[in-house]
């Protein structure tokens, strides 16, 4: 399954928009700047807002609660996602 799902992403093509970094003051959201060495910024392509408590439900379960501190939804569909460690985060991306 996971395979298949890859090979699904790697077909993904992103509009020019979808492609724009993403820039996140750190005054905007209530995480010390300190830690968005171990942060992403995540985005779900929906045509619709999703329930950011839904989804950020779904990525504590995905990736196992003790390697998340926060999910922030910063923008709709768009959330910053603070792990434990830099480690953990690398792990979320591998």
């Amino acid at each position: 399954m996971a395979e298949s799902l890859l090979a699904k992403l790697g077909d993904l093509n992103f509009t020019a928009e979808e492609q724009d970094a993403v820039v996140v003051a750190p005054e905007s959201v209530a995480i010390p700047a300190e830690d968005f060495a171990c942060s992403l910024v995540g985005r779900v392509l929906s045509s619709s807002p999703l329930d950011g408590g839904r989804v950020a439900r779904l990525f504590r379960t995905i990736w196992k609660d003790d390697k998340v501190q926060t999910i922030t939804e910063i923008n709709p569909n768009f959330f910053l996602i603070a792990f434990a460690s830099s480690s953990s985060r690398d792990n979320v991306l591998k």
